[in-house]
């Protein structure tokens, strides 16, 4: 067993250093911060009326539960994106289902941008093959920006021989 793990174990080490991902995370975070802003811009056919955006509070729906990394990173964009807007962004976990619940009133919402989701791509990749969505998501969903990325880890028991 020795062997397998130390094998495995190479190949997860060898992908790219936490200080490359670092790197492009600090390179990606404000791309990403004004990818969201442009949310607030107008197009060019509304009224004048519908011009400012956010008039109102923004709902963002979660895929996970309070306290897991989807939901932290969540309230990072949110406080970022409520100072940035001057408009409160509100996190509203709904995470069963595997984030399907979350899926589904997102793709059910007026489409005015006060209803965004963040969420792993289980709920787009994996929930399709798993249950019935009563929404399609390649269909329903658009998506507006990559806002993380988080590792994977291969972990055992420290008593098991590498």
């Amino acid at each position: 067993m020795r062997a397998p793990l130390r094998d495995i174990a190479a190949y997860v080490n060898d992908g790219p250093s936490k200080g490359t991902i670092m790197a492009c995370m600090r390179i990606l975070h404000p791309v990403v911060l004004v990818c969201l802003a442009a949310l607030s811009m107008p197009a060019h056919a509304q009224k004048p009326s519908d011009a400012a955006y956010p008039v109102r509070p923004v709902r963002l729906l979660v895929t996970q539960a309070a306290g897991g990394p989807t939901d932290v990173v969540a309230r990072i964009y949110a406080s970022r994106l409520s100072e940035m807007l001057g408009q409160q962004f509100v996190v509203d976990n709904r995470h069963s289902a595997g984030g399907s619940i979350a899926g589904e009133i997102t793709a059910r919402a007026a489409p005015d941008g006060y209803t965004l989701m963040v969420g792993a791509n289980g709920t787009l990749a994996v929930a399709p093959h798993m249950i019935k969505l009563t929404f399609d998501a390649r269909k329903d969903l658009t998506p507006v920006a990559l806002i993380g990325n988080s590792p994977l880890g291969l972990l055992v028991n420290v008593q098991v021989p590498t």
